[in-house]
């Protein structure tokens, strides 16, 4: 199985980097991790993923004060304790 074509490289930026793996025995099955980065290479690349799913939020959240300013509000009447819309 290649991961990648290269080996001994990190993956994120590209120096010398020799790779290995992780093995944790969960039941009967084994769970292999493989390092195929830098530890400062990794820890910075979580430090951003998170950095972009908060910005995300926060432009999402503007998005939908945008959505909600363009929809005209439905003036509407209360005759007899019944709402009419105009």
């Amino acid at each position: 199985m290649i991961i990648h074509e290269e080996k001994d490289i990190c993956t994120i930026c590209n120096k010398p980097f020799k790779w290995s793996k992780r093995n944790w025995v969960k039941g009967d099955m084994i769970e292999v991790e493989l390092i195929t980065a830098h530890a400062h290479c990794r820890s910075k690349c979580r430090a951003l993923t998170a950095q972009k799913k908060k910005l995300e939020k926060e432009l999402l959240e503007v998005e939908w004060e945008l959505y909600k300013l363009s929809i005209p509000e439905i003036p509407s009447v209360l005759i007899n304790g019944t709402y009419h819309l105009k």
